[in-house]
């Protein structure tokens, strides 16, 4: 069982600081089609697209951009960059490639998730070749953090997301401290009519710090 204390936001933080530390490293990779949907998304300012997680045998590419408010990089960062000023960005977009579609899974400012828009990565129903379990399998085991925090994020908030992929989302939770993940469940009318997946939610075991505490609660609420 791999269980971690780790938060969203100190998710995002690492997230962010493995792309902002080649904002300014050109890559050596090249994906037309993502690049084509940056060119097309319209946002401003934008680094990147940065290069990450890629299954070949389901011609599935991860990547990220930076955008937005340009901002000094963290000290932090800024030893990995030439000596002239650094620039990073305040948001962070990230997305996915699946064959000939591309949308963004998360988009965010700063640790705060933007209201989804026209572009995200919209699953079409229970037969999209997104939900296969095959595909879950490769991600989790490749990128364990992108696959938890950004992929089920992105499926657990569409509403075209069919009961069984909701029912694996919530089966997952001990494995991964995910909090965030039990709420975004709650909030999806199709995960809260279904009482076996609810149960699920209340059901969560205590780990140190109680993480899980406040989904226990909301979901025990739903069963009286």
């Amino acid at each position: 069982m791999r269980v971690t204390g780790r938060s969203y936001k100190e998710c995002f933080g690492l997230v962010v600081a493995l792309i902002l530390s080649g904002c300014d490293t050109p890559t050596e990779f090249s994906d037309t089609r993502v690049e084509t949907f940056v060119a097309q998304t319209g946002l401003p300012n934008v680094t990147g697209p940065f290069y990450f997680t890629r299954l070949g045998s389901y011609d599935l590419q991860v990547f990220s951009i930076g955008f937005g408010e340009i901002i000094e990089c963290p000290v932090l960062l800024r030893v990995s960059v030439p000596p002239e000023p650094a620039e990073c960005r305040r948001g962070l977009a990230m997305g996915l490639r699946l064959s000939d579609r591309v949308g963004w899974v998360a988009l965010e400012e700063e640790g705060i998730t933007l209201p989804d828009n026209a572009n995200r990565f919209d699953i079409t129903g229970g037969d999209d070749p997104v939900l296969n379990g095959g595909l879950w399998d490769l991600l989790k085991e490749r990128d364990a953090q992108f696959y938890t925090v950004y992929f089920k994020g992105r499926i657990s908030r569409d509403p075209d997301t069919p009961l069984a992929a909701l029912h694996r989302i919530a089966d997952e939770l001990p494995e991964w401290m995910w909090p965030r993940g039990g709420h975004l469940l709650l909030d999806n009318s199709i995960a809260v009519a279904d009482r076996d997946l609810v149960v699920k939610l209340a059901s969560l075991p205590v780990f140190q710090g109680d993480p899980y505490a406040e989904v226990r609660t909301r979901a025990q609420a739903l069963l009286q």
